[in-house]
């Protein structure tokens, strides 16, 4: 009887322990297929993260860029800026001593209109501006005898009363023209003068070496130009005319 039970009892047992361990391992198997789920949800986790870290370091260096040429555009800006400004404060310069310039013609050409009044009345002088110079014209024949290129007395005085009109310029050169008449040369004068273009530069010479040694004019502040018969002052058609001229030009130096 005892041999019966002892074995059913063992027999039992088996059963029990084993029924146990069927359960235990069904466990582990669910449990090991969650694992792989989860991991599996995992991996797709991490690829979506990846992707979004990919797309914001993409982001981000888009921005980088954008941010160095935003930079680079600000820096051209800046730097048209400045030379606009420079350009800017190049053309207040400029126009201040074109104003500056136009003010001393200005005050020049009404000293020497007050002091010539006289030949001016009488058409001997004439005073106007072109283009930002002053310049006096004065009939040949108030200076000149016929056919010569020596100043003669009356010639002397009235240049030393217009040198003396403007000779405290000290900013301004002086150029002396004589543009000839397109009219011929007297027979008698051609060995010394074989054509007008001779003749006037030799009467423009003769007038700025008088004003360079009788007054007080800086050296090299006094040219002479004379012009042939190719670039008259005005055509020889008229009485009026007829007369030649020298032409006295104040340029301000720049």
């Amino acid at each position: 009887m005892y041999k019966i039970l002892f074995s059913v009892l063992c027999i039992i047992c088996i059963s029990f322990f084993g029924c146990v361990s069927k359960s235990r391992y069904l466990d582990l198997e669910s449990d090991l297929e969650t694992t792989h789920i989860e991991a599996e949800q995992a991996q797709k986790n991490l690829k979506a993260l990846q992707i979004q870290y990919d797309k914001l370091n993409k982001d981000h260096t888009s921005l980088v860029t954008r941010f160095h040429e935003s930079m680079n555009e600000s820096l051209l800006l800046a730097c048209k800026n400045d030379d606009l400004k420079m350009q800017l404060d190049n053309e207040i310069t400029i126009s201040r001593e074109k104003d500056l310039r136009i003010d001393e013609l200005t005050e020049t050409r009404n000293k020497i209109e007050a002091g010539l009044s006289e030949p001016i009345e009488a058409n001997q002088i004439k005073i106007e501006d072109v283009q930002g110079k002053l310049k006096i014209t004065i009939v040949d024949e108030a200076l000149f005898n016929s056919g010569s290129a020596k100043i003669n007395k009356r010639g002397r005085k009235l240049l030393m009363e217009v040198a003396e009109s403007f000779q405290e310029k000290k900013t301004m050169d002086r150029v002396v023209e004589n543009p000839p008449k397109n009219i011929a040369v007297n027979h008698s004068l051609k060995r010394k003068f074989p054509s007008t273009w001779e003749l006037s530069a030799a009467r423009s010479a003769s007038v700025a070496r008088f004003l360079q040694e009788k007054t007080t004019f800086l050296p090299g502040s006094v040219s002479a130009a004379g012009y042939s018969y190719n670039q008259p002052m005005a055509a020889n058609d008229t009485k009026k005319n007829r007369p030649r001229k020298i032409e006295i030009v104040l340029v301000p130096i720049q």
